[in-house]
C-alpha cells in the first residue's frame, strides 16, 4: 500500500522547520529541535523509499490500494472498496 502524498510532505515540511529552529535556538532547545528533525526526516526518507518500492510493484489492472485484482471488477475494488477512475 503506498503513503500518501501529503503525509510525505508534511514531515518534510517538519523536518525543515526543526532543521532551522535547531540552527537558530542554542542549549536545550536547539538539542530538542535537532531530535525532531532527525527523527522526521528519517521518516520522510523511510516513506520515501516506500513509495519508490511499492510504485513498482503495483501491476496493471490491480487496485491502487489494496493490489486486488481487478478484472472481474473493474468498477470498485472488492477488496477494500476503492473506486477506479
Amino acid at each position: 500500500m503506498r503513503v500518501p502524498d501529503s503525509i510525505l510532505d508534511g514531515l518534510v515540511v517538519i523536518a525543515v522547520v526543526a532543521l532551522l529552529a535547531a540552527v537558530s535556538e542554542d542549549s536545550d532547545a536547539g538539542r530538542r529541535w535537532g531530535v525532531i528533525f532527525l527523527t522526521s526526516g528519517g521518516l520522510a526518507g523511510a516513506v520515501g523509499a516506500w513509495n519508490l518500492v511499492t510504485r513498482d510493484r503495483l501491476k496493471p489492472g490491480c487496485c491502487a490500494r489494496c493490489g486486488y485484482d481487478l478484472r472481474a471488477t473493474p468498477a470498485r475494488c472488492p477488496e477494500c472498496g476503492t473506486r477506479q477512475d
